[in-house]
């Protein structure tokens, strides 16, 4: 929608057949999308006209694009997590959470190397662009998160939710 929802366009993604488990804006160009799905990751230039299969993982539970980095993050089911530097043309895996279940990525707003990771076994945080994790204490051990978020006016704030939490 590009009128608040009140009225809706399909951008399907082509031929590729699959779920579709996130969307990331590319802050630097809110005509660009990236889309994680079962088959990859995908990018339009343009809103959702063309859709273009780039290298990387598949099977994609998480996506986020960092805002002071241009960094893409992806949560690769059964794959842990992994970063493109390069806009999808070569993958890193993040080797700390490499047997994670990322199901949810959030990226704090200015600090580039801040990244925080919601897996089956609760929240990780790295400060330095997913080197290394730590994990944050302080809610139920163990939880499976499903979604994450920072508020965007105080990203200290950060929302974890899964199927305990909300």
């Amino acid at each position: 929608s590009v009128d608040g929802g009140a009225t809706w366009l399909d951008i399907s993604i082509g031929p590729v057949r699959g779920v579709v488990a996130a969307f990331a804006n590319d802050p630097a160009d809110p005509a660009t999308v990236y889309a994680g799905t079962s088959n990859g990751v995908f990018v339009t230039p343009d809103g959702g006209a063309t859709w273009t299969h780039i290298n990387g993982p598949g099977d994609i539970l998480a996506l986020a694009v960092h805002p002071a980095s241009g960094k893409i993050y992806v949560g690769a089911f059964g794959f842990g997590l992994w970063k493109t530097t390069d806009r999808g043309n070569t993958w890193i895996r993040l080797d700390n959470l490499a047997q994670e279940y990322v199901n949810a990525i959030a990226t704090h707003p200015t600090e580039a190397g801040v990244v925080y990771a919601g897996t089956q076994q609760g929240v990780f945080k790295s400060t330095d662009g997913g080197e290394t994790w730590t994990p944050l204490t302080g809610l139920v051990e163990n939880e499976p998160i499903e979604t994450l978020a920072l508020d965007p006016t105080n990203p200290e704030t950060l929302y974890a939710a899964g199927s305990i939490l909300f």
